[in-house]
């Protein structure tokens, strides 16, 4: 056998081999970006659930639920026709309540969270979270509509949002983009119909 004939056969048989090796590593490639897929969306997926686990752990803490329910009972005591004024009356009584308080050199942080416009901001905070995680995409409609349903949120236009003008209003501010966040959630809770799945 002649020599180029030798190096030829040599020649195809390293090409082999090297197609070989190429094929098993982009199997191997793939397998591994495969993997990683799954890894990552797995990652994703506890991320939300962690999310969601803390978001109900934060609404069913008692100063939340102690929060909730000193909102609603102001609206019960004043009424919606009068909630503004009310919390316009009530948040000045307490900054001066709490001015006088640290002049005095008292800072009972009890106290301070007894405020009504703590339990406002509280509240507020909570939702305006739900709401930029669903306009972020972290949270899906269904995932926050199951959980908070249009009766839990109707605090949001029937005490948080008048209490948020008002506040503006005696800041002598324009209305925060919060609000705006605020009404969406509650409007997109109304329209929620769950899918069968």
């Amino acid at each position: 056998m002649p020599w180029s004939a030798l190096i030829s056969l040599a020649a195809l048989l390293v090409a082999l081999f090297a197609a070989r090796v190429t094929r098993s590593s982009a199997r191997s490639a793939a397998h591994s970006a495969k993997a990683a897929g799954r890894h990552a969306e797995l990652m994703e997926k506890t991320f939300v659930l962690q999310t969601l686990f803390a978001l109900h752990r934060d609404y069913r803490s008692p100063e939340m639920l102690y929060a909730i329910e000193h909102l609603w009972g102001f609206l019960s005591c004043h009424g919606r026709e009068h909630i503004r004024e009310a919390y316009r009356e009530r948040s000045l009584a307490d900054e001066r309540w709490t001015d006088a308080a640290i002049k005095r050199g008292e800072r009972d942080r009890g106290a301070i969270m007894a405020t009504l416009d703590f339990q406002r901001r509280l509240v507020t905070d909570f939702y305006l979270q739900l709401a930029e995680l669903r306009a972020d995409g972290v949270l899906s409609d269904r995932m926050i509509y199951t959980s908070w349903a249009e009766p839990d949120l109707r605090i949001i236009p029937e005490v948080l949002i008048p209490m948020a003008e008002e506040l503006a209003s005696l800041l002598k501010a324009p209305s925060a983009p919060a609000v705006d966040a605020l009404r969406a959630l509650h409007e997109a809770s109304k329209t929620y119909r769950p899918s069968a799945r």
